[in-house]
C-alpha cells in the first residue's frame, strides 16, 4: 500500500507526533511519504512543501485583509507534491491549517484517491478557530467571532478580520462538491467525535482514530542523572508539560492563580516547556519549578514516573500525549471534563476528570490530593496503569486502528 501523509510540521506538537509516529510504524511495511509545511527532522522520506514569493503577498491579502483562511496556496498542485499524490492509494491529510495547504485540494483529490482526514482540533467545523470553547454558532452558521479580539497565540489559526461566516460557507461548499464515497473522518477522542456528528461533516463517514504511544519507551526506571539534575532535594511532585505554557487553552494560568494551595499543601509543581511568553517574576512562584522545553524523552520519562499525578487542566483540548504517557508511565492524571483525554479514565486508578471551574476556583486541590493518596496506598496502580496503556494504546493498537480505516473504502 502506498501512503502519503499530510501536515503542518512533522516533530512538533501533539497532531504532528502523531502522523510522525503513524509515517514511521506504516514505512517497515507500506511505501509512504509525509509531506510538511515545515520540516524540523533530518528524515529523507520526509517532503517540505516550497513556497512562491508572491504567496507571502496572498497571505497578507487572503488572511489578513479579507480574513480568508487556508483557500489559497497553490502547494497541493505543484509537480513535485502532486508526484506523490497520484501514486499513492490513501491520502492521510492532518492538520489543514498552518499556512502551508489549501481546502480546495479536498474535493480535486476526492475524485481520484481515497482520502482519510484526522481532526486534530474543530478548525475544520468551525469558521476560523481551532478550539470553539463555549460558542457554539459554528452548528449553524459563524460569524461575530467571540475570539475576534483574543491574543494571536490564542485565536490561532486565525489572525485577520472576522470573516467566519465566509469560511465556514467555503469549507461547506468544498465538502458538498467532493466525492463522499472516497473521504473518511476520523478523531481521536470522543468530545471531538461528537462535535464532528453535529456539523456540516455529519453526513460523512466518521471513525474514531485514537493515538498510540512506543509503551516500551514510555514504561521505565528513573535515570539517577536526571534525577540529580533536576528534583535536587524535591521528593514529592506533580507535573505539567505542555508545549507552550503561556497557550491559555492550556489552562496553566490557573494554577497560578492557586499557587498558594500548593504552597499550604507542601505540593511541588515541575513545568515542562516553553515559559518564555509568561508574564510573570517566577521567584514570586516558589513552588513552581520552571524547567523550560525538555527534548529528550529520558529525562521527560525520568520526571514524570518519580511524580504524584500530572496536570492537565485543559480549557479546551482534543487528546494531548501527555496523558497517555503520563499512564504509560504509571502516573495517573488529574484533568478537566472539557480535555479529550478523559476518554481514557476507566477507573479512578487513572486519575479523574472534573469540571473546568474547579480548577479556577481551586477546587481541584482536594481531588489531587486524593488521587495522590492513594497512589502511596496503593503503589500497584502504577503497574495497572501501564498495562492498560500497553493493551489499547499502543503503536500497535494504532497501526491495526489505521489499517482498518483505510480497509472500509468501498
Amino acid at each position: 500500500m502506498k501512503v502519503t501523509i499530510i501536515n503542518t510540521h512533522d516533530i512538533v506538537g501533539g497532531a504532528e507526533r502523531n502522523s510522525f509516529d503513524l509515517f514511521q510504524l506504516l514505512s517497515s511495511k507500506h511505501f509512504v511519504r509525509l509531506i510538511v509545511g515545515a520540516k524540523l527532522s533530518k528524515q529523507d522520506r520526509v517532503i517540505p512543501v516550497r513556497y512562491f514569493p508572491f504567496e507571502n503577498f496572498l497571505f497578507r491579502y487572503f488572511r489578513k485583509k479579507l480574513g480568508l483562511t487556508e483557500i489559497f496556496y497553490l502547494t497541493p498542485f505543484r509537480k513535485k507534491i502532486l508526484k506523490y499524490i497520484i501514486n499513492s492509494d490513501i491520502i492521510h491529510i492532518h492538520n489543514i491549517h498552518g499556512r502551508y495547504w489549501s481546502l480546495i485540494s479536498i474535493p480535486i483529490y476526492s475524485y481520484f484517491k481515497k482520502i482519510i482526514i484526522t481532526l486534530h482540533d474543530e478548525f475544520l467545523l468551525t469558521g476560523d478557530c481551532a478550539y470553539s470553547k463555549s460558542c457554539n454558532k459554528w452548528i449553524y452558521s459563524c460569524g461575530n467571532c467571540p475570539q475576534i479580539n483574543h491574543a494571536e497565540i490564542d485565536r490561532y489559526p486565525a489572525t485577520g478580520r472576522d470573516n467566519t461566516r465566509m469560511n465556514l460557507l467555503i469549507k461547506k461548499f468544498l465538502f458538498f462538491i467532493s466525492k463522499k464515497s472516497n473521504i473518511v473522518i476520523t478523531a481521536p477522542s470522543e468530545m471531538l467525535y461528537k462535535k464532528a456528528k453535529i456539523s456540516y461533516l455529519g453526513n460523512m463517514r466518521l471513525f474514531r482514530f485514537v493515538y498510540g504511544v512506543n509503551t516500551d519507551q514510555w514504561f521505565g526506571s528513573v535515570a539517577l542523572s536526571v534525577q540529580k539534575k533536576y528534583l535536587n532535594s524535591i521528593s514529592k511532585y506533580v507535573v505539567f508539560i505542555a508545549n507552550n505554557v503561556s497557550e491559555q487553552r492550556k489552562g496553566f494560568k490557573n494554577l497560578l492563580h492557586n499557587h498558594s494551595l500548593f504552597q499550604e499543601n507542601k505540593l511541588e509543581l515541575l513545568v515542562v516547556g516553553r515559559c518564555d511568553q509568561l508574564s510573570i517574576n517566577f521567584d514570586d512562584f516558589p513552588c513552581f519549578h520552571f524547567l523550560g522545553s525538555l527534548s529528550c524523552k529520558t529525562e521527560i520519562r525520568s520526571l514524570i514516573t518519580s511524580a504524584q499525578c500530572t496536570l492537565i487542566p485543559s480549557i479546551a483540548d482534543n487528546f494531548p500525549f501527555v496523558g497517555l504517557e503520563s499512564l504509560a508511565c504509571g502516573v495517573p492524571i488529574l484533568t478537566t471534563n472539557d480535555c479529550g483525554i478523559k476518554d481514557v479514565l476507566i477507573s479512578k486508578a487513572q486519575g479523574m476528570a472534573i469540571p473546568l471551574y474547579a480548577f479556577k476556583n481551586g477546587g481541584f486541590i482536594n481531588k489531587l490530593l486524593q488521587i495522590i493518596e492513594e497512589l502511596e496506598q496503593n503503589p500497584n496502580i502504577r503497574i495497572k496503569n501501564a498495562e492498560l496503556i500497553k493493551k489499547n494504546y499502543s503503536y500497535g493498537s494504532m497501526e491495526e486502528d489505521f489499517l482498518r480505516i483505510c480497509n472500509s473504502f468501498r
